[in-house]
């Protein structure tokens, strides 16, 4: 169902498939989050190398993660960018895609989080198995809600 046209709503009550798809992607991707912060609060607990070093593989966790969601935010915001009618277009029916936000925003994206984690592993000295490995599952969590969300359609 189609519901990017002003004043029409999606049945959940968004504005647009866009903000609906982008919402849930968000909640799978908090949901992650937690999943490898559980999953290293466990291991942690289990291998027996005491609690000393927890609080930094949480943190190198979380780091990951939120470059993670950053990038998502990232890359929602120059969807909606490319998608914004001006006022020209809306009087000749143009195609509303425009491809100059959606460069631009991969480009940010690179700079925003290929830099976070280069920040994050030498500036802050994370461990990088922590904050690559959070950071790809909570990305791949968010790109397979994408996907089954447009399969159900």
């Amino acid at each position: 169902m189609k519901t990017d046209e002003p004043g029409k709503k999606h049945p959940s009550g968004h504005h647009s498939e866009l903000e609906y798809s982008v919402k849930s992607v968000l909640l799978i991707q908090c949901v992650a989050t937690l999943f490898c912060l559980l999953l290293v609060a466990g291991l942690a607990l289990l291998s027996g190398d005491g609690l000393a070093a927890l609080p930094a593989k949480i943190k190198a966790v979380v780091y990951g993660a939120v470059l993670a969601i950053v990038g998502t935010l990232l890359s929602a915001r120059s969807v909606r960018r490319s998608t914004e009618l001006k006022p020209e277009q809306q009087a000749v029916g143009q195609n509303p895609v425009s491809l100059v936000p959606i460069f631009s925003g991969m480009l940010n994206k690179l700079v925003i989080v290929g830099g976070g984690l280069a920040f994050g592993l030498i500036v802050l000295g994370f461990s990088p198995i922590y904050v690559v490995a959070s950071y790809l599952v909570v990305q791949i969590s968010g790109a397979s809600q994408l996907l089954l969300f447009n399969q159900q359609q």
